[in-house]
């Protein structure tokens, strides 16, 4: 077999290149330059498709990617060539590709698609992959990959199908003339050999045999044959495939010397063989001859016409694509249909996918009735027949929309139909009622199998709403409201607003209801919102209040409240705007206040009576504007001259803004004489910022003076990890290397205090030796006993209890280690026997609402002795139910003991034993020596066709079943059924007691249900040895049995039924969605009953509507009566979670480094989820939750936060903002500078400053004498002035970041009586001279 036809191929792609290939012409370029595409990754498999253990196909998988952070159009190009270079097949495809995702494509070339057509198609083949960007239809080549001396070889075994024998008159040969009768046998792309031609000719009425000749590689060929009508004949392997077919041709010696074929091929490049091809053609003898051609192509069925085609004189090729699969017949005229016959023939279509008919609404009619009796119609039923061109079945679909007065659609269904061309079939809709009454529009759309739009029809009708229906609209409205204000945390000004309202409706029913509450500040930013549900009744006032709601901050508040009817029809609403202050004692409230140092004082005194004061007490008065009571902190740090940390202390007090409270600190005493600067800085939780002052004092030394050695943390490292693996971190872990200045052994100890909102909750000291230079490793870990957010202060004192050094880590989020520890135990357990195999399931629990490690083990004990132990490693939670189980296996036959032990875990292997229990006397042997007490003497099958129509459906399952046992047993039989994908559909379960040495009997029946679909059924039975009487103990299986059988469906349908409910499948919590019952038929019903599966519950109608306010998958009951028969359905719907929405976020885009910026979040979900709502933020080195935060920026640039709002369903939104964080200049906190100076005398400048940020700051000094700027990063500077004057001094504090503050002092440097006193010694002649011109000009500058 051969895709090289040589002959008519050659020929028939000649004409092809004329009438149906279409060049394409892709404008290419070089590689743009904004983006990089490129082959990621390829590979490829190579397959045998016809079974001749030759591959004959290969697959492409490829990659492509792109640096691009967004999605791309690319072009790859498949270029295939022969081992001598020659084309031979292509392939190309557009795709879109994604960055961040891993796009993988395929490409495939089949060898019999090889379009060397002049020689044999022979490997091995290179293949060649191109990459080009797509942009606006220009191509861009990025890039390349190939693979090359891949051998694959042409299919060799015909595939079972339908043959195709397709003839034709051409020239064959080289004389030019239409005189060679060709034929080609071939199944889509295979070439058919070995097909016998028998050619007759007609002489008179007699048919006369010409000849036979097999095709090879699908081709032969009669030559030179002489003009007449000629009939053939075509058999394959003994099997007839065509005969009879006419053709006639012209003389090469008349004027008419035509060819002509008709050809069935994939015209179109589609993949599918279902185009057909007919042609008529002169050998060009004789230009005056018309290429005219005409076709009739018929339904070899039923012989009705499928399609015509030419006939207008001015073309030689006809084209049918798309063809339906079938089989068909055609007749092929000369120019016209009016012209001479000349060839009849058989087509095969091998089936496609793009077939087309038209199909059209042939009539419609509606019918309007008055369901609730009251004269005027309320419901319709519209009735329509659809047709189609196609003498065939076709499925087709109908959607019907219905618009109200304004346009908005309010309802929408869709029907699915087969239709025939050769029959006239009417549907029916369902009844539909209006929500409410007027003129409604009714649109109807028929698609065909494909959705392409077909035809359509509309009209208008006035309905009004079903009486007593559940749509049927009422009015609702606020028929009065209030609200009252009152102060709660007395301070004199209203914080807290309730709201009352009463709905009211025109309808005497019970009805419910729903109330939106919105709040909008006075940018009319929304900040709050709330959802209630009521019942309301038209005879009666309902009053409803809302909780108390307090603001986060004072200002005016406009209130709106949005009212719903059951279906969220909006119905009425009110507003009002009032001021609030924010509630001090409201815990939902983040009211912001000022606090500050009112005042402070620090006394010294003499400890050691030496004269001199040596410890010091700090007093202050921190103060804030809010009349409650507050929390802040005081952060006391002392410095030493040189700037080194000399102590550290920190304070937690509760203020109130109404009384005056002096604070004390301890007493301190420092360990060396000198200048200490104290710094007191104050904060207050939901506080605008601080407060902060500093002073200056002389101490000396109180005790073990003279020691002025410096110890520090030299470095210092902090984690947090997940100790107990559950997600969550729970220990805190610092690491530490402390140093010191004395060149000798110094123990010190660490105190890691924690803190959990400014509360001091626990303390870890620990003390050790270090050594100056050397690595000394400390470390210190912390777990807590609740979830929470904490703070950690490590300090360092030196042998003698000074403090030396501090750290601090905060906003350390950490969860309660899950300790292995806790209670475990074996909640539920069982064993099972099979021969040498025993089997141990367990369901091990525990008490802790957390996950617990746990190992499982087993000893094997064997007469008294262990012999073997198994075990594994699972975690548990108190929430779970989780089995597991361990299997263990025999080498001799005998009675075995089994110890199951539980160990808890503590992070090191298995601890403490938690639960145990024995298994004893478990007989164990090996299968080949083991006798079965009991087994299956016969297991028969009985198949049956329940239906009649001629398909088995049903089987019935036969066991006998024996015993040689000398006592009963107590037995299982369990059969269970699984279709072709491995899915139980069945089971039957019969326990039983088989008396000794007896024989018992079993029978199950089963029938395929319409609700499966054919194929093949499993069935799988297997007989157990309940040993212990029950489930529960001991089970040893004593057979198995296993058949295969293929059924149908057993369509047993029921004479009236419920065949769909539409609206399940694609449902939103918190969303009305309307449910349809579709019967088979329609028949009315009695006692309709619904039960929504969540507690909702709907009488007699077909159709409802509902909102489930939860998701989850819920279950559908729906109950009938039908001539005094009940009947009952349930179907499954499966409710999708709505992830949150975020409504605002109120931040500052632009902040500045160090201040402490506020993040607020607004969102709404549906009310179920609303209180188990989470909302992370995560910041470059923090992750916060809460709806409000709190963060401060170390330094200054852009950086990107994400908050995420999550229910507990899983469902989240994020949202991302990129703040800009300003650089902020350092602040001089300290500026000690001479009040003057003297020529050539060191003097000593000193200043500090800090930044807001984490800056490191430089200080540069320019004395205004003409000297280099002095830079330092001490802010100590000295310097000696040359000559005497008044000098600009600038020292400017610059951060990193280039931030710079500056300031200037004026320095008066003059020496000129001390010169005028000593003379100008040391100089010379000209020295003095000069001197003395400047002391002259100086005078008169300072005078």
């Amino acid at each position: 077999m051969s895709q090289n036809r040589n002959s008519i191929s050659k020929q028939v792609l000649a004409w092809a290149a004329v009438f149906a290939l279409v060049l394409t012409i892709i404008p290419y370029s070089v590689a743009d330059q904004s983006s990089n595409e490129y082959f990621e990754s390829w590979s490829y498999e190579l397959g045998d498709t016809d079974g001749d253990n030759q591959n004959d196909i290969i697959f492409f998988t490829f990659d492509p990617d792109t640096n691009v952070t967004d999605y791309v159009n690319i072009y790859v190009e498949m270029r295939v060539t022969d081992g001598d270079g020659n084309w031979v097949g292509d392939d190309d495809e557009n795709y879109e590709i994604y960055w961040t995702e891993n796009d993988t494509f395929e490409m495939e070339w089949f060898v019999n698609d090889c379009d060397d057509y002049d020689s044999d198609c022979e490997g091995p083949f290179d293949f060649e992959f191109r990459l080009y960007e797509d942009i606006n239809g220009y191509y861009y080549y990025e890039d390349n990959f190939s693979e090359s001396n891949i051998s694959l070889y042409e299919t060799t075994i015909v595939p079972e199908g339908v043959i195709q024998v397709e003839n034709g008159v051409l020239a064959d040969d080289n004389d030019g003339f239409n005189n060679d009768i060709s034929f080609l046998a071939h199944m889509e792309d295979y070439d058919v050999s070995n097909v016998s031609i028998e050619l007759e000719r007609k002489v008179g009425t007699q048919w006369v045999d010409v000849g036979t000749q097999e095709t090879d590689d699908g081709e032969t060929s009669f030559k030179n044959m002489t003009a007449g009508e000629y009939r053939w004949f075509a058999e394959y392997d003994d099997e007839d495939i065509d005969e009879g077919h006419t053709f006639v041709f012209y003389s090469s010696t008349s004027d008419e010397n035509l060819g002509h074929f008709g050809s069935v091929e994939d015209w179109d490049e589609d993949d599918e063989f279902d185009d057909f091809a007919f042609a008529r053609w002169s050998n060009g003898s004789n230009e005056s001859i018309n290429d005219g051609v005409y076709v009739e192509l018929f339904y070899e069925d039923n012989n009705t016409l499928y399609d015509e085609s030419g006939g207008n004189g001015d073309g030689f090729v006809v084209l049918f694509y798309d063809v339906e699969e079938g089989n068909y017949t055609f007749n092929l005229y000369n120019d016209t249909s009016s012209g001479d016959l000349m060839q009849t023939g058989w087509l095969h279509s091998y089936g496609s996918l793009n077939t087309n008919h038209d199909e059209w609404f042939e009539d419609w009619d509606y019918e309007t009735n008055d369901e609730n009796d009251n004269g005027i119609d309320d419901v319709i039923t519209i009735e329509y027949n659809p047709d189609t061109t196609c003498n065939c079945t076709v499925e087709i679909y109908v959607e019907m929309e219905i618009y109200n007065d304004n346009g908005s659609l309010v309802h929408w269904d869709e029907y699915e139909h087969e239709i025939n061309g050769t029959a006239e079939v009417w549907f029916e809709t369902d009844e539909w009622s209006p929500e409410e009454e007027g003129n409604y529009t009714f649109e109807f759309y028929l698609y065909s199998e494909g959705w392409e739009a077909e035809d359509s029809f509309n009209f208008s009708a006035y309905l009004e709403c079903g009486g007593g229906s559940y749509y049927c609209d009422s009015d609702e409205w606020f028929d009065a409201w209030d609200y009252e204000t009152y102060d709660e945390d007395g301070n004199g000004e209203a914080d807290t607003i309730e709201i009352g309202y009463n709905p009211d409706t025109d309808c005497n029913c019970e009805m419910n209801v729903s109330v939106q509450m919105y709040v909008f500040d006075e940018d009319n930013n929304y900040v709050y919102y709330n959802y209630f549900s009521h019942e309301i009744n038209g005879t009666e006032e309902d009053w409803f209040e809302t909780n108390p709601w307090s603001p986060y901050e004072e200002g005016e508040y406009t209130f709106e409240f949005r009212l719903y009817d059951g279906n969220w029809n909006w119905e009425d609403e009110f507003n009002f705007t009032t001021y609030l202050e924010c509630n001090a004692e409201s815990n939902s409230s983040y009211c912001f206040y000022d606090v500050w140092f009112e005042d402070w004082d620090y006394e010294t005194y003499d400890e050691n009576d030496n004269d001199e004061a040596d410890t010091i007490i700090v007093s202050y008065n921190p103060d804030t504007d809010c009349n409650c009571e507050m929390n802040v902190s005081v952060y006391m740090s002392i410095f030493k001259e040189d700037g080194y940390l000399a102590g550290y202390h920190y304070y937690n007090h509760e203020i109130n803004g109404t009384e005056e409270d002096w604070f004390e600190t301890e007493d301190w005493s420092p360990k060396e004489d000198g200048n200490y600067t104290f710094n007191f800085q104050l904060y207050g939780e939901n506080t605008n910022g601080g407060d902060f002052f500093n002073f200056t004092t002389y101490l000396e030394c109180l005790d073990n003076c003279g020691n002025s050695n410096d110890e520090w943390f030299q470095d210092v490292w902090q984690n947090t990890h997940d100790d107990d693996e559950d997600g969550w971190d729970d220990t805190f872990e610092v690491e530490f290397n402390p140093d010191t200045t004395c060149n000798c052994s110094i123990n010190v100890t660490s105190v890691l205090s924690v803190f959990d909102n400014n509360t001091k909750i626990d303390e870890i000291t620990d003390s050790g030796a270090i050594y100056s230079d050397e690595y000394d490793y400390f470390f210190m870990d912390w777990t807590p006993d609740y979830n929470g957010t904490f703070d950690f202060i490590l300090n360092l004192y030196d042998e003698d209890n000074y403090f030396e050094d501090s750290r601090q880590f905060v906003d350390i989020e950490l969860h309660v280690r899950s300790e292995a520890g806790e209670e475990a135990w074996f909640e539920d357990e069982y064993y099972e026997v099979d021969h040498d195999r025993f089997e141990v399931n367990y369901f091990p629990a525990t008490s802790c609402d957390c996950w617990v490690k746990v190992w499982i083990y087993i000893d094997v004990y064997y007469d008294g002795d262990k012999v073997d132990t198994i075990s594994e490693e699972m975690y548990i939670h108190g929430d779970e139910e989780k089995w597991s189980y361990q299997e263990w296996y025999a080498n001799n036959e005998g009675y075995y003991d089994f110890h199951v032990v539980m160990f808890d875990d503590e992070g090191n292997g298995p601890d403490e034993i938690q639960d145990h229990y024995w298994i004893e006397e478990i007989y164990l042997g090996s299968e080949s020596n083991e006798t079965h007490n009991a087994w299956f003497d016969d297991v028969s099958y009985s198949l049956e066709d329940r239906d009649s129509d001629n398909r088995e459906d049903s089987v019935s399952v036969n066991y006998a079943i024996a015993t040689d046992s000398s006592d009963e047993m107590d037995l299982l039989l369990i059969l269970d059924i699984f279709d072709e994908s491995g899915e139980m559909i069945g089971t039957f379960e019969e326990f039983f007691t088989l008396p000794a040495n007896e024989m018992m009997d079993i029978s199950f029946y089963w029938s395929k249900n319409y609700t499966n679909e054919e194929g093949n059924i499993t069935f799988e039975s297997v007989l157990k040895h309940l040993v212990d009487g029950d489930t529960d103990g001991e089970i040893r299986v004593q057979d198995e049995d296993y058949e295969i059988f293929y059924l149908a469906t057993a369509n047993e349908e029921p004479e009236f039924f419920i065949e769909d409910v539409t609206g399940r499948d694609i449902v939103f919590e918190g969303q009305y969605v309307d449910y349809d019952i579709f019967f088979n038929k329609y028949e009315p019903v009695d006692d309709l009953y619904w039960n929504m599966g969540d507690g909702k519950i709907f009488y007699n109608d077909k159709s409802v509507s509902h909102m489930y306010e939860d998701n989850g998958m819920y279950v559908m009951h729906i109950n009938y009566s039908y001539e005094n028969t009940i009947y009952s359905y349930e179907f499954e719907v499966f409710v999708r979670n709505i992830a949150p929405t975020i409504l605002n976020l109120m931040l500052d885009e632009n902040v500045n480094e160090g201040d402490e910026v506020s993040f607020n979040v607004q969102y709404e979900d549906v009310p179920m989820d609303m209180d188990n709502v989470t909302v992370t933020w995560i910041f470059p080195d923090a992750v916060l939750q809460g709806n409000f935060v709190q963060y401060t920026f170390a330094d200054d640039g852009e950086f990107l936060i994400s908050v995420e709002v999550k229910d507990d369903d899983g469902g989240s939104t994020v949202e991302q903002r990129m703040i800009t964080v300003q650089n902020v200049a350092p602040i001089f906190t300290e500026f000690v500078f001479p009040s003057e100076g003297e020529q050539g005398v060191a003097m000593d400048f000193s200043v500090s400053a800090t930044d807001p940020g984490d800056d490191t700051i430089t200080y540069t000094f320019d004395f205004g004498d003409g000297t280099a700027k002095l830079i330092t990063q001490t802010g100590n500077a000295s310097h000696k002035f040359a000559s005497g004057d008044t000098f600009e001094i600038i020292v400017c504090a610059i951060d990193e970041d280039g931030g710079e503050t500056c300031r200037t002092e004026v320095l008066p440097v003059a020496l000129l009586e001390q010169l005028e006193e000593s003379g100008l010694p040391g100089f010379g002649f000209l020295g003095v001279i000069s001197a003395l011109g400047a002391i002259t000009i100086l005078r008169r500058r300072t005078h």
